[in-house]
């Protein structure tokens, strides 16, 4: 269960959201069922990098939705939660190095509450 939050989390919006989020419902991706080939690499990433939480999510206007997820219950997070509103304007991998000392996470319930992300790296793939 999440954490009540102090204040309002506020998250950037690149300048493609538009596009980005169209493109996304596009796919008809989202709110299907779990696919093996997702879980696997998943399941394939938290092992690789010894981590306890892999998955791989995708940003809609109000949530973070998982198609696949290990090492945590969720199903999907809100939006101005998601760590991912910072991937998605790299072009780079994005890391975390200690998500409690990051002003942008450190009073994220994803942080401070479970599942305690402390760090994340994260690329994004089109």
């Amino acid at each position: 269960m999440l954490q009540h939050i102090s204040r309002p989390l506020t998250y950037p919006i690149g300048p493609d959201e538009v596009e980005r989020g169209a493109a996304l419902q596009e796919l008809g991706i989202l709110d299907t069922t779990p696919d093996e080939n997702f879980d696997a690499a998943v399941r394939l990433a938290g092992s690789s990098f010894d981590v306890p939480v892999a998955l791989v999510a995708m940003l809609d206007e109000q949530r973070e939705w998982f198609k696949a997820v290990t090492g945590w219950d969720a199903k999907e997070a809100p939006r101005e939660l998601a760590f991912c509103n910072y991937t998605i304007l790299q072009d780079d991998v994005f890391v975390v190095e200690d998500a409690e000392l990051d002003p942008r996470f450190s009073e994220n319930p994803l942080v401070t509450g479970d599942p305690r992300i402390n760090s994340m790296p994260a690329c994004l793939s089109a």
